[in-house]
């Protein structure tokens, strides 16, 4: 249980293991950014409640008082004649009003279609919005692999130049070399122990870019684990292309704003028809002096709007706008979608030659430096062949990590692009 514990507090302080899956589920559940657009679509929902709430019941309660005599300031449900005889005075009047548009000839429909449309493509910003969320996941993940790698790569040079140091002072004590080959090699190890911190420096950098991208805060402590996300890609560019521009969500919510102005406009056309509203009223008034008077009245109310100096034009003008506006950056983004699809494509297309030469390289770079080795130990070639090699070998070892990085970049960019899984 103790050796359990020892261990547990020894991986907290590594850092937790973060594989990309899991990445990619943490910036889904807490970045900020995507919290911001979940709270737009609330915002949508709430505007639209506020737009067609006047097309609701309505009960308001009004009451007042006044002291005097003549006339009454306020106008009630009673009759007038009442008013002229009241004597001086005080009165209170409290009166209870229901207001309902029963038909509007379809304005309301038509605006919480419009609103719908709006809502649907807030939706779609925040899919447009997550999927730029694990863009930059994926590649700030690919980043921290190809740093950790390269810290591996500075890590092993530095093992290789701390051996060849050592089999250098063996032979210079023997006599077989020159002491200036001992001072070489070390100082090749201390060059190495150089290299070696400046990227452990840009790992914890790269770490530090995955933590805001992640959406967490830089001082948890991680690990980065395993590229465990399997996709299976469009077999061809023009399949590519048709997928995107069919399931991006840019596209469909600038469709969906396209609609929400067509809707605006029917709702303008139709606010120039007739609305039918109930009206419902309760009062009650007491006089000082005379019988209480208590009334209640209900009743349908025909209105027909006629002239609104040019409201209604105007709207309709700029709902028409708005859509010619959307209709152009549809053309706009589709050109776009292709070409980052296209581009995308061509990258992808690359990379397997790109592994293959690469792989190629370090195999060729590993063997002449344990040839030089051999070599160097049966004096049979001088210290700068080794050192040649060792640097070959190191940069062809940075290389395949460098390309797979291109490749995991390339995928990454292609989902995006793409966006078909």
């Amino acid at each position: 249980m103790i050796l359990g514990a020892i261990f547990a507090i020894a991986v907290l302080a590594q850092g937790k293991p973060l594989s990309l899956q899991q990445a990619l589920q943490e910036a889904r559940e807490r970045h900020p950014a995507l919290a911001a657009l979940r709270t737009d679509i609330d915002a949508a929902q709430a505007r639209k409640n506020m737009e067609l709430s006047a097309y609701h019941p309505q009960v308001s309660l009004n009451g007042f008082g006044v002291t005097g005599n003549g006339n009454m300031i306020f106008s009630s449900t009673g009759m007038p004649t009442s008013y002229a005889m009241l004597p001086n005075s005080n009165v209170a009047v409290a009166n209870a009003m229901l207001m309902w548009r029963l038909f509007t000839f379809g304005k309301d429909r038509f605006l919480s279609r419009s609103h719908d449309e709006i809502i649907a493509a807030t939706r779609l910003s925040l899919d447009a919005g997550r999927a730029d969320v694990e863009l930059r996941v994926r590649l700030g993940f690919s980043d921290a692999l190809l740093k950790q790698d390269v810290v591996k790569a500075r890590e092993d040079a530095l093992a290789s130049a701390k051996e060849l140091s050592r089999v250098t002072r063996a032979k210079v004590e023997a006599g077989s070399f020159p002491e200036a080959f001992l001072l070489r090699a070390e100082a090749e190890v201390a060059r190495m122990e150089k290299e070696l911190a400046m990227a452990s420096a840009d790992r914890d950098s790269s770490l530090a870019m995955l933590h805001e991208a992640v959406g967490e805060s830089a001082t948890v402590p991680i690990v980065v684990g395993a590229w465990d996300e399997k996709i299976s890609l469009p077999g061809s560019l023009d399949v590519a292309v048709s997928q995107a521009i069919q399931n991006r969500p840019e596209l469909k919510g600038l469709a969906h704003e396209r609609q929400s102005s067509l809707y605006g406009i029917d709702a303008v056309r139709a606010s120039s028809r007739p609305e039918i509203s109930l009206v419902a009223m309760g009062e009650s008034m007491r006089p000082s002096g005379a019988p209480f008077d208590d009334s209640a009245k209900i009743g349908l109310v025909l209105s027909f709007p006629l002239v609104d100096g040019g409201e209604r034009k105007a709207a309709i003008a700029q709902s028409a706008a708005m859509a010619k506006r959307s209709e152009a950056e549809l053309a706009e983004l589709r050109l776009k979608i292709e070409a980052e699809v296209s581009a995308a494509w061509s990258v992808w297309q690359s990379v397997p030659s790109v592994m293959k030469a690469s792989q190629a390289e370090f195999v060729a770079s590993a063997e002449a430096h344990r040839i030089a080795m051999i070599r160097y130990e049966e004096g049979k070639a001088i210290l700068a062949e080794v050192l040649d090699t060792r640097a070959q070998l190191t940069l062809a070892q940075v290389g395949l990590a460098e390309a797979e990085a291109y490749s995991r970049s390339a995928e990454s960019r292609l989902v995006r692009a793409w966006l078909g899984q």
